[in-house]
């Protein structure tokens, strides 16, 4: 699916944002064609307070599992929770994303406000300003440092020792030695490929310690991620290391332009940098496990220190992409527009 972008709308109030935020993700004409999984809502013209819906994507690839809540918590914040799985008959979630009410939230209002949404069927961008201030918010699946791109299983997979593991594609990644993640609707872990056969798209994991349908994910690196009403404020994620999975938020830090001062631009002269503007991606990191390293860098984002720019400007790169600036917690995020 394209990637799709919605400009300077307003809502009346938070009941009205959540409304018309599912119909433009869950549009299957102009927007970005995520689907409405689940709901409490009857009557979309009167949602209450804690009403909530749940939408769901299979990413780009047709081939992830991207299960994501959205909940009027409050006449200033609608509350965003990630799944592996969502269960729209029982109507509950399987590894709820760990998530604070304090921070995991899209800033709103009680009156009428500004927004913007931008993505794909991986990951989706929401910007809102409330007064003077932007908040800009990200949810889905972003890039990582390896390769991200999942295979489905072929066939069931049960628990054990050097286990095969029938596949429907193939990725060069799949070495011996490395490590994949296996989820499905209810299990998730990480295993070593002991083997591989390239010619049947088969792989051999050293053990696992559950059993997975047919049609289950496998991937090197999984990167699902809600973001918090600011880039710079508290995140949680969906990850599996260290042979299980972890819906962990602790310690997930950002580097962002504005940890790095003007780095990027000089704002004294710009004419000694021809005028130009140097803006870098952004990453999450995760920094209390002992082998601290990049999470994922955040698709479809760039970070830029202060400089001779305003927010809602609109600056172009050297491929003739468009990024519309906006202001984040000194620095400026840019935000990817077609």
């Amino acid at each position: 699916m394209a990637y799709k972008n919605i400009i300077n709308q307003t809502a009346t109030n938070t009941p009205n944002f959540m409304k018309i935020l599912k119909e433009w993700l869950c549009d299957n004409a102009n927007g970005p064609q995520w689907t409405l999984h689940d709901t409490n809502i009857t009557d979309w013209d009167n949602i209450a307070q804690n009403d909530w819906f749940v939408i769901k994507s299979e990413g780009e690839s047709g081939k992830d599992r991207l299960y994501y809540k959205f909940v009027y918590y409050s006449a200033t914040a609608v509350t965003v929770y990630g799944y592996q799985y969502w269960d729209a008959t029982s109507h509950s979630g399987v590894s709820e994303y760990f998530y604070s009410t304090s921070y995991n939230y899209v800033k709103t209002d009680s009156s009428s406000f500004t927004w913007w949404c931008y993505g794909d069927l991986d990951a989706q961008v929401i910007v809102t300003k409330i007064g003077t201030d932007y908040y800009v918010f990200t949810f889905g699946k972003h890039d990582g440092v390896v390769d991200t791109v999942p295979v489905k299983t072929t066939a069931d997979v049960s628990a054990g020792s050097s286990v095969w593991v029938s596949l429907d594609g193939w990725r060069s990644s799949f070495k011996v030695g490395a490590h994949v993640a296996i989820l499905d609707d209810s299990n998730a872990e990480k295993a070593k490929i002991v083997a591989i056969n390239q010619s049947e798209n088969k792989i051999q994991l050293e053990s696992l310690s559950n059993s997975y349908s047919s049609g289950a994910t496998v991937l090197r690196e999984v990167t699902y991620l809600v973001g918090g009403y600011q880039l710079n404020t508290y995140r949680s994620y969906f990850m599996v290391k260290d042979g299980t999975k972890d819906q962990s938020s602790n310690y997930l830090s950002v580097i962002h332009s504005n940890n790095l001062g003007n780095v990027f631009y000089c704002s004294t002269d710009p004419d000694k940098w021809d005028g130009e503007y140097f803006a870098s991606p952004i990453y999450f990191i995760h920094t209390a496990e002992a082998g601290q390293g990049v999470v994922a860098v955040v698709k479809n984002l760039l970070a830029i220190a202060p400089g001779s720019i305003t927010s809602e400007d609109v600056l172009s790169d050297e491929e003739g992409n468009n990024w519309r600036a906006f202001s984040q917690g000194g620095g400026f995020t840019l935000v990817k527009e077609v």
